[in-house]
């Protein structure tokens, strides 16, 4: 299916709380984008950050530090809580955690413009089309301008005939 399945699968397993974003939200809608990560929308808790840490550590997370990586067991629990985004590599791909995104606002804003879509037969979260569609638009880069086409003609099937 996609490199960073079992991440997903961790993560919903236990019951971290989080928003899945970015291009793999593009793929939960149908659209046929490639991605090589999985972007989530992040709650930055000591609680979440605890369960993050327990569910990917046979993974061997990574965090990208200014010199070079480090993992995430050596980073304080106090330094992580303070992050705005955090980026991992794991065995299983990347994993790019995000307390906020542009246009929308923090974690608990990102979480009121989620759906929830299930995968590997658990509920994910998953930031709402319409809003996703915002987000790519508003970044405009060449691949985003591509997954809002095929987003908007998803979304219009979805709505049927006029």
């Amino acid at each position: 299916m996609f490199k960073a399945k079992l991440i997903l699968q961790r993560l919903l397993e236990n019951e971290i709380d989080f928003v899945l974003v970015g291009g793999l939200a593009a793929t939960m809608y149908g659209a046929a984008t490639v991605t090589y990560d999985a972007d989530i929308c992040f709650d930055f808790s000591r609680q979440n950050i605890e369960k993050l840490r327990s569910a990917l550590k046979d993974l061997h997370p990574r965090a990208r530090a200014q010199k070079g990586w480090r993992s995430l067991d050596d980073l304080p629990l106090e330094q992580l809580e303070n992050l705005k985004n955090l980026y991992l590599q794991t065995d299983s791909g990347g994993l790019d955690l995000l307390g906020s995104l542009f246009e929308i606002g923090d974690f608990r804003q990102v979480k009121n413009h989620s759906t929830i879509i299930e995968l590997f037969g658990r509920p994910c979260p998953v930031i709402d089309i319409e809003t996703l569609i915002r987000i790519k638009e508003k970044l405009g880069r060449p691949k985003d301008r591509q997954v809002v086409l095929e987003l908007k003609t998803i979304l219009e099937k979805r709505k049927g005939p006029k």
